[in-house]
């Protein structure tokens, strides 16, 4: 009766080329987010949106231009956009990116034999058991997926020393 619309699309085209470029640009980024005396996930979020464009958005756009071609006939437009990146013992907790729109996330530094894909939730439970419904996106780095902006989801933790970095921005009307 009711399907949740989202695109997987797989490695983006010179993902390697574009992953130096814009790590090399992040990594000067010296954001450093402590909260109860710990350090959490490294992001850009509150710099970024259209008036203050991040120093990678032409490079993303560039690497991403095939993808969001797709949407151009649903007249949406990016309104932000930035990284994230987490460390052993980082997470992000379930939360959305608001009631209209798409959200889409670049996997840009992922090793999928110790990183996880996103959790997605669904909006809606299991008839049976009245459990959540969590599907787990199947991704390896280099990735690019997009899904409806209201859909729960989240990061589990990161329970490696390596890495994850991933490009994230949302497209609304």
């Amino acid at each position: 009766m009711f399907e949740i619309p989202s695109r997987h699309y797989p490695k983006v085209k010179n993902h390697n080329f574009y992953k130096d470029k814009i790590l090399e640009l992040i990594d000067k980024d010296n954001i450093k987010i402590i909260k109860d005396g710990q350090e959490c996930l490294k992001t850009d979020y509150h710099k970024g949106d259209r008036k203050y464009p991040t120093p990678y958005q032409k490079l993303v756009f560039e690497a991403l231009n095939d993808y969001l071609n797709d949407f151009k006939s649903l007249n949406l437009r990016v309104t932000r956009m930035w990284y994230q990146q987490s460390l052993l013992g980082q997470y992000h907790p379930p939360h959305n990116h608001g009631a209209i729109g798409l959200s889409c996330v670049w996997y840009l530094e992922f090793n999928s034999k110790v990183h996880t894909g996103t959790d997605f939730i669904a909006p809606f439970a299991d008839f049976l058991t009245g459990d959540a419904i969590i599907n787990t996106a199947l991704v390896e780095e280099g990735d690019f997926i997009v899904f409806p902006s209201y859909l729960l989801h989240q990061q589990n933790t990161n329970v490696s020393k390596e890495r994850r970095t991933i490009i994230s921005m949302n497209l609304h009307p």
